[in-house]
């Protein structure tokens, strides 16, 4: 652009409005524009046709790049030579005219910078004519096609840019690396943001920016195009393929269902990471210790030192330290070290450091409003404090007794009783008080996404589904090595679905006379021909009135082990009923990664603490796994008749419990497609080996939690 290169950072935008349909009025448009400023999106593909004309006025005067997209498609006819429209001499004309349309309409909006010849429509010789006429008919603008690059019909080059969907990681670092290719690439679609997706963007993001030849992408789009329904009893929801016409009407599904906002334009959970991926303000650590980090300009036309660079030093969620550094004369494109004054800190008991950056401006920007975050960045401080040793009670003596199939294992305070033939407990008590309705037990399952769905997860791991269920005990150890002090061990073999052991695993149940439970789990699969599974954790189900939510990890919004940059290391509050992400085809939602700590406690101030060793996972939710799961699997019959429960937003009700999964992890949500693309494998369970623990314990009123949280066995 004006002789600077410059990466899109883009999203594929489709006119819709949930109540309107296709039919968007000036204030969505502005709103669109809004939204995707403040989340760092530059750049949109008109998918697939011309947009109104206001809308191309609204991004000359705020600031978008366009991929103008002529309103050709035709890919259900086929991409054989034989059959494709695009190579039939009978249909040359109608190609044209769509071309010829759009570019004469279009030609004067400077927000316009690439043509786009159309959406999978095969490749022949009308559209070699087609980039011919826009190539001679204006000589400023870059013309592309995605099927060019694929085609057999014509040897002659006719598209400016190499723009594929859905390329892996791994094939736009190799064209990147093969001197032949001298072309820029720009994935036209990428990230499919379908359901709870949008995984494993900051890896593709490591890439592009490593090659000069990939300049940039766009994710798979921006808005879920729900139409907004109400049932029978007056509640809302958004429908899909399949909710409309005669039964038996075929439809694409929730195929529509694809966008990093919801279809009243409301951020989704993915979102906020493509916020942080897009930033145009980079960080990297130099010297920790003595605050020194480099910071780089991203922009292509803007000098950082219009805006305020803020800092602060945070410890168990409070503000130690904090301050602003002037930025200098910062040019677009460069990259400088530049020193934050942390004073020395003196390290408390158990506690982390965490330098916090933001980057903002204090005037209103175009569109965007004064003080809104531009970029913001966390880095962990080489400091720590002294593990803080579990303090026991006046060593008040446990008790055990085993009636039947029930085994108790009691004190001054505590009680919990377990089952010996099912090996989970069946009671936790403290001081009279119940802390679970159920569990805990092994959970190796999620309920699948969209793109689980989409390479058929339910099926090939579906022998995960019930097996913390299915698990048969296999022996039993009870031990007293102190009076305080009480294990209990139970070891299971998990049968699969025919009853032959797949894996073992072992739990641990180390009782204190605090009151304290500390959980250690042990799997292994007995070969590594069973399948991978999903998830490594533990769920249990609590009381509804524990729903009073706090944490110290990563959030506050849903993140997962391949969608976490964006979410910092913080102490958070919020409820259950909050954690809640109601994606519209009901799937897996409202995980939180690297978790020191939660506690889940009622109005009083009464429940339980849970500890990691170090670190886990958790969901904490009023459903089960099966509330988020249809029993018709992906919805494959696409019609509406196949709707089965589970399939809307309306079909999920609040159930009178919190289902507190704590786990190990679970993997990625991917991203890379929704049709057949695996989670990357570094976000997988993939070993044959896992083992962790956490710990936990009541606690009440007037209890000093953090204080309670960085207590170590």
């Amino acid at each position: 652009m004006n002789g600077v290169p410059v990466y899109l950072k883009g999203a594929n935008l489709h006119e819709h409005d949930d109540t309107g349909g296709h039919v968007i009025e000036e204030e969505m448009i502005l709103k669109d524009i809004r939204i995707m400023k403040a989340n760092n999106l530059n750049a949109v593909r008109t998918s697939h046709y011309p947009q109104q004309e206001m809308w191309y006025e609204m991004c000359d005067k705020y600031g978008l790049y366009l991929v103008d997209e002529a309103n050709i498609e035709s890919h259900g006819v086929g991409y054989d030579k034989d059959v494709t429209l695009a190579d039939k001499p009978q249909w040359a004309a109608a190609h044209m005219a769509r071309m010829q349309s759009m570019v004469e309409r279009d030609k004067n909006h400077p927000s316009v910078i690439i043509w786009s010849l159309g959406n999978e429509a095969g490749d022949g010789h009308n559209f070699l004519a087609n980039y011919k006429w826009a190539k001679q008919r204006d000589v400023t603008r870059p013309v592309q096609y995605e099927r060019a690059e694929h085609s057999t019909n014509t040897t002659e080059r006719h598209t400016d840019i190499i723009c594929p969907m859905y390329a892996t990681i791994e094939q736009i670092e190799a064209y990147a690396k093969d001197p032949k290719n001298d072309r820029p690439l720009i994935l036209c679609e990428y990230a499919h943001a379908m359901g709870n997706s949008v995984g494993n963007l900051q890896d593709y993001w490591d890439v592009i920016e490593k090659y000069p030849k990939l300049q940039g992408a766009f994710v798979w789009d921006w808005i879920d195009q729900g139409i907004l329904q109400t049932d029978e009893t007056g509640e809302k929801y958004w429908a899909y393929g399949g909710d409309f016409g005669e039964e038996g009407v075929p439809s694409d599904g929730n195929f529509c269902i694809n966008g990093l906002v919801w279809p009243d334009r409301t951020a989704k959970p993915g979102l906020a990471e493509v916020k942080k991926v897009y930033q145009y303000v980079g960080f990297k650590p130099v010297d920790l210790k003595t605050g020194l980090i480099s910071v780089k300009n991203k922009y292509d036309f803007t000098n950082l030192s219009d805006f305020a660079f803020d800092w602060e030093v945070v410890s168990d969620g409070s503000v130690i330290q904090s301050g602003k550094v002037p930025l200098p004369d910062f040019k677009p494109g460069k990259e400088m070290n530049i020193m934050i004054p942390i004073e020395k800190i003196d390290p408390q008991p158990g506690a982390e450091y965490f330098l916090n950056l933001t980057v903002s401006r204090s005037d209103t920007w175009g569109i965007l409003p004064e003080d809104h975050f531009y970029a913001t960045e966390q880095f962990k401080l080489p400091v720590e404090g002294r593990p803080v040793a579990l303090k026991q009670t006046e060593l008040a003596i446990l008790q055990t007794n085993t009636v039947g199939t029930k085994l108790e294992v009691g004190g001054k305070d505590i009680l919990l009783v377990f089952n010996l033939e099912s090996g989970k407990p069946e009671s936790f008590k403290y001081k009279g008080k119940e802390l679970f309705l159920k569990g805990p037990e092994a959970d190796f399952w999620r309920a699948p996404t969209d793109n689980d769905y989409g390479y058929d997860m339910d099926r090939k791991l579906g022998v995960w589904r019930k097996a913390g269920e299915r698990m048969k005990v296999t022996g039993v150890d009870i031990r007293q090595p102190e009076l305080g002090k009480v294990v209990v061990v139970f070891r299971y073999d998990i049968p699969g679905m025919e009853g032959e052991k797949i894996a073992g695993y072992t739990t641990i149940y180390t009782i204190l006379d605090s009151g304290d439970v500390i959980i250690s789990n042990s799997f292994a699969k007995v070969s590594d021909r069973i399948p991978e599974i999903p998830r490594m954790g533990m769920q249990m189900h609590l009381p509804v009135e524990l729903s009073n939510l706090k944490w110290y990890g990563r959030g506050p919004h849903e993140n997962y082990v391949d969608r976490k940059t964006s979410a910092f290391v913080g102490l958070f509050e919020s409820t259950v009923a909050d954690q809640y992400v109601p994606y519209i085809r009901p799937q897996e939602n409202g995980y939180k990664t690297d978790t020191r700590w939660l506690s889940l406690t009622d109005d009083s101030g009464n429940g339980i603490l849970v500890t990691g060793d170090p670190f886990f996972s958790f969901a904490a939710l009023h459903n089960i796994h099966d509330d988020f799961e249809s029993p018709k699997g992906k919805l494959s019959m696409y019609r509406k008749d196949a709707k089965s429960a589970n399939t809307h937003t309306n079909d999920v009700k609040p159930r009178e419990l919190v289902k507190l999964n704590v786990d190990l992890g679970q993997m990625g949500v991917g991203g890379d497609n929704s049709w057949g693309a695996p989670i990357h494998l570094k976000y997988r369970l993939l070993e044959r080996n896992y083992g962790y623990s956490f710990r936990i314990r009541p606690i009440f009123i007037g209890d000093d939690v953090l204080k309670l949280a960085k207590e170590r066995v």
